[in-house]
This record gives structure tokens, C-alpha cells and sequence, in this order.
């Protein structure tokens, strides 16, 4: 029942202002709910306790149902910052004055109001913009007047009738204008988190991405290298296998570099897809795979699995061959020499003939 009554809220409230994953969105249209309930409440708020004249209340009713149009159009016609806009304007320079001289003057809500509607416009325009500029310039400059105004003419503004209908007005507005600020910080808030959660999401990719070959998506040069330190430092059983395509250099002078990346391609899928343990590219067509294995047995299985999975790949044009150098790691192996006796294997493999693979004495 809680959780279903929950979700009644949240649908109501993105009904309102927009889905959470767009707080920008929210943030705008927030504005228009509050001030049309602002404008509502104070219409008859003054109707109720006579304050101000009747006309002010119906004024406050014509601009409420205006605000409530923008949000209309902001909500399901997809143009809400232009209908933001317009209902600063209006809030600006038709709304500020009129409560300034039907509650109260410097002593009512109005410069309360101004502050808030100045902060919205700083926090939420967009940072430059002539609307940003023109409306916060008039969200301060136009209280100027109206003070002037109130000590030159003090008849001018409309006075509280008494001590509890102030307290209450000011009451009123100060907790719409506090809903406001509140609905500015939890937007930004949320689009703080949100940006914050897409910045680490990137910044993850960006890691992934650096460690990975642009055309095979397996590991690259360094990535492979900084995995095989990783296994070394661990102490486990560990061999490494370096592979060499055949004549690819005449392959790509014969059938283009495209044919060559399809190769190239097709050849880091088998690997992978074998499961033999963790490939990366290390050269134009080299390869190096790292298995968990120290058993000559398993790595001349493997090696026959891959040969015979390699062939059965349908290529372009004809077939390709490869060679390996295997080396099992020893005991007294570093990285470095453990890959350069896998090389030399690899070395004799090509130099014996191709199509075949050498393990390092």
C-alpha cells in the first residue's frame, strides 16, 4: 500500500514537471507550478481578508491562468525554456509591482519575492544569455522605483488592515518562496548527481577504451603487457604464445587493408572466443595470448583447437596460416625474458617454414 502510494506521488509529480532523468526540465517547469499556485493562493487569499483591491485579485487570477498556459506548452509542447522566459517576464514586471503596491509595500513580500525570482534567474538561464542578463537586471532595478514611489506617495500602496493579516500574507509567501529555492537546489542537485554519474560512467569507458585495440577491441600493446606483469607478479602458472600471420604483408599489398583489418578482425575473435585465457594485439599482425597453463599438453591442445577453429573461418579470398612461439614460464623468468624466448620460438616457427608453431626450449 506505502509503495503504491509512493508511486502515485512520483507519478503525479512527473506528470507536473517531467521525468527525474531531465532535472533542467523540472527545474523549469517547478517554477511555473509554484507561481500559478502562488498566484492562486494570493488571489484569493486577498479576496478572502480584503487585502488590496478587488481588481489586484483578479489580476492575480488572469496571470495564473497565463502561467498555467506556459506550462502547457513547457510540459507537452517541448519548448520549455522559451516558456520560462515569459514567465519570469511576467513575474517581473507585471506580478512584482502589483504586490509591492497591493500588500503592504516594503513592509509585504514583494522584496522577498524579487530575491528569489533574481536568484532563479542566475541559477537556472542560460549562463550569458540576453534573457538571463535583461531579466535580472529588472528584477533589481524595478523595486527601485516602487520605493520611491512609497516614500514620495505612501497612499499609493495598500496597507494591511491589521497585525495578523500581515504575519499571515508574509507567512504565505515566504513558504511558496522557500518551496521555490527548495525546487532550485533539488535541481541542481539532481543534475549535479546525474552529470557526476555520466562523467564516471565516461571516464570508465575512456580507461576501457585506452586499454583496448581500436580495430580488434581486444587488448592493446600495453594493456597485455601490464596483464602479463599482473600474472607474473601472482606467481601462478603462466605460458604466453606470440602469433604471426603468414605473408600478411603481401596479403594487404595484394587484396587492400581492408581485406587485411577483416583478417585481422576474424583472427582476434577466434582468440578470444577460444577461452584460452587473456589476448592482446602487440604489433600490426602479432598476437599475444597468456594462458593460466603450464602443461606442454594443454598448450599444443590448444594450439591445434585454434588452427583448426582458424581454418574454418570463411574469409574473402583464401585461407591464412599462422606461426607461435610458446614459452612456459620458468622459475627464474622475468616478463621480459619469458617474452623474448617465446619470440625466438616464434622466430624458428616462421624461418622453418610457417604454419606451425615452436615451444622455447
Amino acid at each position: 500500500m506505502e509503495r503504491r502510494r509512493q508511486q502515485t506521488m512520483r507519478n503525479t509529480i512527473e506528470w507536473l514537471v517531467g521525468p527525474a532523468n531531465k532535472p533542467l526540465q523540472q527545474l523549469q517547469l517547478s517554477l511555473m507550478v509554484i507561481a500559478a499556485i502562488y498566484m492562486w493562493v494570493t488571489a484569493f487569499f486577498n479576496l478572502y481578508f480584503g487585502i488590496g483591491y478587488i481588481l489586484f485579485s483578479y489580476g492575480m487570477m488572469l496571470l495564473a491562468i497565463v502561467t498555467t498556459g506556459f506550462w502547457y506548452l513547457g510540459r507537452w509542447r517541448n519548448i520549455c525554456y522559451v516558456a520560462t522566459v515569459c514567465v519570469l517576464a511576467l513575474l517581473i514586471v507585471m506580478l512584482l509591482p502589483a504586490i509591492y503596491l497591493a500588500n503592504g509595500g516594503i513592509n509585504g513580500p514583494a522584496l522577498l519575492y524579487a530575491l528569489v525570482v533574481m536568484t532563479y534567474c542566475y541559477g537556472v538561464l542560460k549562463q550569458g544569455s540576453i534573457e538571463k542578463i535583461v531579466l535580472m537586471t529588472l528584477s533589481i532595478t524595478i523595486p527601485i522605483p516602487l520605493m520611491v514611489l512609497e516614500y514620495q506617495q505612501p497612499s499609493a500602496v495598500y496597507l494591511y488592515s491589521s497585525t495578523s493579516v500581515k504575519m499571515l500574507d508574509l507567512w504565505v509567501s515566504f513558504f511558496l518562496c522557500a518551496s521555490l529555492l527548495i525546487s532550485i537546489v533539488a535541481g541542481h542537485v539532481r543534475r549535479f548527481k546525474q552529470e557526476l554519474y555520466r562523467a564516471r560512467r565516461l571516464t570508465v569507458e575512456l580507461e576501457r577504451r585506452a586499454r583496448l585495440d581500436g580495430l580488434t577491441n581486444i587488448y592493446n600493446h600495453k594493456a597485455i603487457f601490464e596483464y602479463a606483469r599482473a600474472m607474473m607478479a601472482r606467481h601462478t602458472p603462466m605460458s604466453v604464445i606470440i602469433f604471426d600471420l603468414d605473408y600478411f604483408k603481401q596479403i594487404n599489398d595484394t587484396y587492400g587493408h581492408p581485406f587485411g583489418d577483416d583478417v585481422l578482425v576474424e583472427f582476434s575473435r577466434v582468440l578470444s572466443e577460444s577461452g584460452a585465457g587473456e589476448v592482446g594485439r602487440i604489433g600490426g599482425e602479432e598476437f599475444m595470448l597468456i594462458c593460466e597453463n603450464d602443461s606442454s599438453v594443454v598448450l599444443e591442445r590448444v594450439l591445434f583447437t585454434l588452427k583448426a577453429t582458424w581454418q574454418r573461418v570463411d574469409l574473402e579470398h583464401h585461407p591464412i596460416t599462422f606461426s607461435a612461439g610458446v614459452a612456459v614460464r620458468k622459475p627464474a623468468d622475468t616478463l621480459e625474458t619469458l617474452w623474448q624466448r617465446a619470440d625466438e620460438a616464434l622466430y624458428l616457427a616462421k624461418h622453418s617454414g610457417r604454419n606451425q608453431w615452436r615451444v622455447a626450449a
